[in-house]
């Protein structure tokens, strides 16, 4: 079981300190979909019993937080709950915090020119532009970098092989998952089934802003564990406990 004793805390002060640091969206978004999936699609009451608890506790932590008067500047701000509610409302609406309008606009800028050359033909529609293509062209200043790709792994995979391409993309990348949520609901199932799609859920979040399933360093991770656990589901129950 995940959340044994001590679990708890080492969890809640680290996601705090991955939403902290990163100050990302998608890490925000993630955590409010593992926690809808653990509460509403899971059903384990000793889970739910669990993440209510782990809710309370960042509740309190941020409250005091907010009242003690310490301000801790992150990389796109201070840490404050006005900016991780900017931050969420950002991700649907425009924006005035500079720092949220900015990588924002931009991406939407690159999703949405790639899919105007993705649908000028039937062809390039269902098929792609092709992987000689570069998809964006955009130069960081700041950062003396070059970016290729428009920070969402499905308007990649759109834009270099069309909707086809992106059907059968995602076949591969959800059908372990489906196998694998099936197979945790089996009552002598292992527990490390029962978490693989909370891991799956933060990747696949993450993948509509960033490039987690296209970049090496992210993607080796994602498809090793998804292996590994993957070849657990095939596994009679009582060889996984050997």
């Amino acid at each position: 079981m995940l959340f044994r004793s001590g679990h708890l805390i080492i969890f809640v002060l680290g996601l705090l300190l991955v939403l902290g640091v990163s100050q990302a969206r998608a890490a925000l978004l993630a955590f409010i979909f593992i926690s809808v999936y653990l509460l509403f699609v899971a059903r384990d009451k000793k889970i739910n019993d669990k993440i209510f608890l782990a809710i309370f506790v960042i509740l309190v932590i941020v409250v005091l937080y907010s009242f003690s008067g310490i301000v801790i500047e992150g990389e796109k701000g201070s840490l404050s709950v006005t900016y991780f509610e900017d931050a969420f409302k950002s991700i649907f609406f425009e924006s005035d915090v500079d720092t949220l309008a900015g990588s924002r606009n931009d991406r939407l800028y690159w999703w949405s020119d790639i899919i105007d050359r993705v649908s000028t033909s039937s062809l390039t529609l269902l098929f792609g532009l092709g992987l000689n293509t570069i998809l964006i062209d955009h130069f960081l200043g700041g950062l003396e970098v070059v970016l290729r790709y428009p920070h969402n792994s499905y308007v990649t995979i759109l834009g270099f092989f069309g909707i086809i391409g992106l059907i059968l993309y995602c076949i591969i990348l959800f059908y372990p998952v489906y196998f694998i949520q099936k197979k945790s609901r089996e009552s002598e199932s292992h527990d490390l089934l029962k978490w693989y799609p909370v891991f799956f859920i933060g990747y696949s979040i993450s993948a509509f802003f960033s490039t987690v399933f296209e970049a090496p360093f992210h993607s080796f991770v994602f498809w090793v564990v998804t292996g590994v656990v993957y070849r657990v589901a095939n596994e009679p129950v009582e060889n996984c406990y050997e």
